[in-house]
């Protein structure tokens, strides 16, 4: 089955492009209930040209099929193919109001259907544009501030985002494509220019493709995830709001961990700084020695002051494993909340996989929460 489904989706990635519209039938007439109305986009991402604006309530043609989830404050929707004064794109859903519709079930128009009542007091401040491209400045909300709005201002970057997926630029994936979301909004993380370094990882809006590799290495399925850029990222962060940018700094720590090393054994510390201090410590007891030593009881303890209070978490358990060396190896680390705190990613290498794991300190218990899991598979 799962060879089957790979199948339907090479040939999709292989023969469909995101900037042509499908040849679908435009059964479903909607209207749109965005305050600020809605962007009509080439492909569905918030990266695709505008081709036009729909103003609040206009009258637009839908299809059935969608391409991507996205969440826009606190709304959840897809992206879905519409037509709009005989121009063809891609809008969000979650703004789309059915008012009648052809040849579909009651269930499939239930999830459609949205409450004007309870999106009259949101604004579409992600989906429309402030730039020049699009016709008019988006509207602000006339509601009070909402407990996303606050996360926000706790985490000035990520804000209140609610899907994080992370990925790594690499030939020859045969992981589940499906897991990839194109309809996010994806960053690619660059390491620092080395003519004129800054000392700065370069965070940029890229666009994600996700295709069939043209160098196979097995008789498996084998898929390329590149971007336009032709430097290669550290890691691909896709989010389902727009990153706050400006005030983004992060430190290239790269040559830091290729000099110390990317795994912390039992005895070291390493402390990765911020104002509240986040260290990382493993304790256990070395067996034997080499490349891949045996360790008995190892554990991988974070240690910070939160809340005037020093606390404590063993990052093992926000993990699926520890890799075939019993130890995670810190593949990044650096402040991309906002709040001060640092956050990190840990991969765990195996003979057949490595999967790695993007913590952030938005969390509001423990210093650390799980936010996104990237697995590059071997293709034998």
């Amino acid at each position: 089955m799962k060879t089957l489904r790979l199948l339907l989706l090479a040939l999709l990635y292989s023969g469909f492009s995101w900037g042509q519209n499908l040849n679908c039938e435009y059964r479903l007439t909607c209207k749109v209930i965005a305050p600020s109305g809605l962007t009509l986009r080439a492909a569905p991402n918030l990266n695709a040209p505008v081709l036009t604006y729909a103003p609040a309530n206009s009258v637009v043609s839908a299809c059935m099929g969608t391409y991507g989830k996205l969440t826009v404050e606190g709304i959840s929707g897809n992206w879905r193919p519409v037509e709009y004064k005989n121009k063809q794109g891609y809008m969000f859903d979650g703004f789309l109001e059915v008012k009648n519709f052809g040849g579909i079930s009651g269930a499939e128009l239930d999830s459609l259907r949205k409450s004007s009542e309870r999106l009259m007091s949101r604004a579409d401040s992600l989906l429309v544009d402030s730039s020049a491209n699009d016709p008019i400045p988006r509207q602000e909300a006339s509601a009070p501030e909402p407990p996303e709005k606050l996360m926000a201002k706790m985490h000035p970057i990520l804000g209140d985002a609610t899907q994080l997926q992370i990925a790594t630029e690499t030939y020859n994936f045969c992981g589940d494509v499906q897991s990839i979301d194109p309809g996010l909004l994806w960053y690619g993380v660059f390491p620092d220019n080395e003519d004129k370094p800054t000392g700065l990882l370069s965070v940029e809006p890229v666009v994600l493709t996700v295709q069939l590799s043209k160098r196979r290495l097995s008789d498996n399925l084998e898929f390329d995830i590149i971007t336009e850029n032709e430097a290669r990222s550290l890691f691909l962060l896709g989010v389902n709001r727009s990153l706050n940018l400006a005030d983004l700094a992060l430190p290239d720590v790269s040559n830091e961990l290729r000099i110390r090393g990317r795994r912390i054994f039992p005895g070291q510390t390493v402390r990765l700084g911020g104002s509240s201090g986040l260290t990382l410590s493993a304790t256990g007891a070395v067996v034997s020695g080499g490349d891949c030593p045996e360790i008995n009881n190892y554990k991988l303890q974070a240690s910070a002051n939160k809340n005037g209070e020093k606390q404590e978490q063993n990052l093992l358990e926000l993990l699926e494993g520890a890799g075939d060396c019993g130890m995670p190896e810190l593949y990044w680390y650096g402040d991309l909340s906002g709040d001060g705190r640092p956050d990190l990613i840990l991969v765990s290498v195996y003979e057949t996989k490595n999967v790695f794991t993007l913590l952030t300190s938005r969390s509001t218990n423990n210093l650390l929460t799980r936010e996104a899991v990237f697995t590059v598979e071997t293709c034998n």
